[in-house]
């Protein structure tokens, strides 16, 4: 049983012409009880953990056409304390139907419960694979480069890349002297690149087709001097490339009639 309690406050207010402002905070208390088995269990059983937020963003109109977005999200967590997770973002409206935009963000994937404290089989019996109370958050910084367009009156499209490096991947790594228990770890690193597609064609009134496609190229590695049983195949488990083609019709009679490929 997971129960969870969630408080937000946002605030937004302008600062003169240029600047529009959102602000908050956030409290979150969850309450995990589990019933281990002998084959798996969480240690503790029961556990409460507190989460606190707080957050700013700046979206700046530095030009009729040009608007800068600076924020950060500041969160405590009870596994690893403060994680800092800022953003920057700037866009280019070139005419009013054509807009590029660029961004650089830092984001953090914290410890689960599994990370953590995950035991198989349950103590006192001989470990085979356990979480590890010295996993830290997964590191990710993001850029990205887009560009929009609406082509004509029933078609649209928009276009992006990005490159992601990423550190403190989690890893399966084992017992130097022992082997067994095998253990999380955070000893993967790497990056990603790829692009993003999708486009909006306005076939009738009533019909819509959407399609996407979406590129993803990863490499990853184990760092020097450490270890990953799975040679950090297990992270890069991911299709190269993803299509999708969705259609959509409104019917009389307030019906709707969809077809996704």
């Amino acid at each position: 049983d997971l129960t969870t309690y969630d408080l937000d406050f946002q605030h937004r207010f302008p600062i003169g012409p240029a600047n529009h402002v959102i602000w908050g905070l956030g409290y979150r208390n969850t309450r995990d009880v589990v019933v281990n088995a002998p084959s798996v269990a969480f240690l503790p059983a029961i556990l409460d953990q507190n989460l606190y937020s707080m957050f700013a963003q700046d979206q700046i109109v530095l030009a009729p056409n040009l608007s800068y977005v600076l924020g950060t999200t500041l969160e405590h967590n009870d596994y690893t304390g403060w994680e800092l997770q800022p953003n920057t973002r700037l866009q280019w409206s070139l005419t009013p139907a054509q807009s590029l935009w660029g961004a650089v963000s830092r984001a953090v994937r914290t410890p689960s419960r599994i990370d953590r404290d995950f035991f198989e089989p349950e103590p006192p019996r001989l470990q085979v694979l356990n979480g590890s109370e010295d996993f830290v958050s997964e590191k990710l910084i993001a850029y990205e480069l887009g560009y929009r367009a609406e082509l004509s009156n029933c078609l649209s499209g928009s276009l992006s890349t990005f490159y992601n490096t990423y550190t403190d991947l989690r890893s399966t790594s084992y017992t130097p002297l022992t082997v067994l228990p095998f253990y999380f770890a955070n000893n993967l690193e790497g990056h990603t690149y790829g692009l993003e597609f999708s486009a909006d064609y306005q076939v009738l009134d009533n019909w819509t087709l959407h399609g996407g496609y979406t590129l993803l190229r990863e490499h990853l590695r184990v760092k020097p001097g450490q270890v990953d049983i799975n040679d950090a195949l297990n992270e890069t488990a991911d299709p190269k490339h993803q299509f999708s083609l969705r259609s959509s019709v409104d019917l009389p009679r307030a019906l709707q009639f969809d077809a996704t490929l």
